[in-house]
């Protein structure tokens, strides 16, 4: 049997609205297979509103689609607490990375 492919995407350094177009681009090419996707959050330094906007669409889209997202690295505390201010119940557990509801 072949090995399960997954489609790794690395998130490096600070998002905000001047990548925004870049990050739905990254996130949309993540969607087009059926295969799982890892996000690599180890170089991910600060986020603001819109990633957590196009972060919650694509975990949305995920969900919809039955594919499974998974985390990798530590996430930063500022952008831990930024996701904390959203008041969406995110599920970060077992590497596993989805939205509840």
């Amino acid at each position: 049997m072949g090995e399960k492919k997954e489609r790794v995407i690395e998130l490096i350094g600070n998002y905000s609205i001047e990548k925004a177009m870049g990050l739905k681009e990254l996130f949309s090419n993540g969607l087009l297979e059926k295969e799982p996707i890892v996000l690599d959050v180890g170089k991910l330094e600060s986020i603001d509103i819109t990633f957590i906007q196009l972060f919650y669409a694509f975990l949305t889209q995920a969900k919809k689609r039955s594919i499974d997202v998974s985390i990798v690295g530590e996430l930063e505390e500022k952008v831990r607490q930024s996701l904390d201010l959203t008041g969406i119940d995110y599920s970060f557990s077992d590497g596993k990375v989805s939205i509840e509801g």
